[in-house]
């Protein structure tokens, strides 16, 4: 009975030990950016799966985005450039060198769109595929596949149910994101007078993905009505031009008639002078003539005033025309900004349920399975650079890396037979 008891208690404080080093792994999880991603300061190697955004400036037709498959990109001018286990600055400037040789001076930039998927499986809830986040460890990815693998269904635990809502605030987190990147691509067109390129589908769900396809669909189709409605804006402002061209020559016309007839007047004015001196006339027909020129240059005079003010419009609507594409990029600047503003909340948010994720899964429930004497193994598949997979235990600390595979399995204590003598 003694040593029963003995047994227990010991057993009683492993499962305390080993609790206390879950919940500090968890809590190291939140801080993991800066303690495994950064602390290095090591560029990241590209590899097999991650997409390369290229950005070659003014020179749209070399800019965009590239798969990695096989170790290589296919790139314009160039064919396959080998970019496996380069940094994106190495990238960059193999770029630059090698188009030289058709575009000098070209400045090309280079980072990393979107990384190659991670996938868990073995005994967690949820085994799949999942978007590699930079400083990612095992526990991270352990939590995203729903913590420990449980018989019994999640809602029967209170942190069964906490990991539920928190899985659910996630897949709406990740809804919006959808959402601000399809506005951001939006944007975008607009503010480079371009054509609407769709972002990248985040996940291979199905349901996200005709999610995604649908809220591309409306913001292309919002593009459509916007450039629609500036270009119909455009073409009123034109012919209000053309309008005011049109007057300002009629104007024109009308001034120099007036010009013409004026020196009529002046020189029927003199004749009459000279008659009225010599008493060929009388003053009442010099008079007249006089009226007629006086009242002809009021008329010109009126029609300058005309004439400037047309010429004042005429200027107004060639700047408001050719100002309808700038306010528009201004608008979209703005718009821009904002959008990648609450893209970095959501980002901060998604790193945060992570997070709190990892805690969950590793307490109550996971918790007591571990207390009875169940421990977690963890092995992760990794790529070799000869493209053979290599498994290797890790540590539930353990840095993981893109296309990485992990295996999370439950180890039971080996039963042994009760020592009755």
């Amino acid at each position: 009975m003694k040593s029963t008891i003995a047994t227990k208690a010991g057993q009683r404080r492993f499962a305390q030990r080993l609790f206390a080093t879950v919940a500090g792994s968890a809590l190291l999880a939140v801080t993991v950016s800066s303690a495994f991603g950064q602390a290095a300061n090591e560029p990241y190697l590209l590899g097999n799966g991650d997409v390369l955004a290229i950005n070659v400036f003014g020179e749209e037709g070399l800019s965009g985005e590239f798969t990695i498959n096989d170790g290589a990109i296919a790139y314009p001018l160039l064919g396959q450039v080998v970019v496996s286990g380069k940094s994106t600055a190495d990238v960059a400037d193999a770029l630059s060198r090698d188009l030289a040789e058709f575009v000098p001076g070209l400045s090309v930039a280079a980072a990393v769109s979107r990384y190659a998927p991670v996938f868990v499986l073995g005994d967690v809830q949820t085994p799949g595929r999942y978007d590699y986040r930079p400083g990612m460890i095992t526990l991270e990815l352990f939590a995203l596949g729903g913590g420990l693998r449980r018989a019994e269904t999640p809602l029967a635990s209170g942190s069964g149910l906490q990991l539920l809502g928190m899985r659910q605030e996630l897949n709406d987190n990740e809804l919006q994101i959808m959402g601000l990147e399809a506005a951001r691509a939006r944007h975008r067109a607009e503010l480079d007078d371009g054509d609407f390129i769709p972002p990248e589908p985040r996940k291979d769900e199905p349901a996200l993905l005709a999610f995604q396809r649908k809220v591309n669909e409306r913001e292309r189709d919002l593009l459509t009505i916007r450039n629609a409605n500036l270009e119909a804006e455009g073409k009123a402002l034109l012919a209000q031009e053309q309008s005011f061209v049109d007057e300002i020559a009629s104007i024109t016309q009308s001034i120099k008639l007036h010009e013409d007839e004026i020196r009529l007047l002046g020189e029927d004015v003199a004749a009459t002078t000279q008659l009225v001196e010599r008493g060929l006339t009388s003053k009442s027909n010099l008079r007249e003539s006089e009226r007629r020129l006086s009242a002809t240059r009021r008329d010109a005079l009126e029609l300058n005033s005309y004439l400037a003010r047309a010429r004042q419009n005429l200027l107004a609507v060639q700047q408001r025309r050719e100002g309808l594409k700038e306010q528009r990029r201004n608008e979209a600047a703005a718009k821009l900004q904002e959008v990648e503003l609450e893209l970095e909340r959501k980002a901060k948010r998604e790193e945060a349920l992570l997070a709190s994720m990892v805690e969950v899964a590793m307490t109550a429930d996971s918790g007591a399975q571990l207390q009875a004497g169940v421990t977690l193994s963890y092995r992760i598949l990794r790529r070799t650079p000869e493209g053979d997979y290599e498994e290797t235990p890790v540590g539930e600390r353990e840095q993981i890396r893109p296309g990485d595979i992990l295996r999370a399995e439950m180890v039971r204590p080996v039963a042994t037979s009760a020592n009755t003598n």
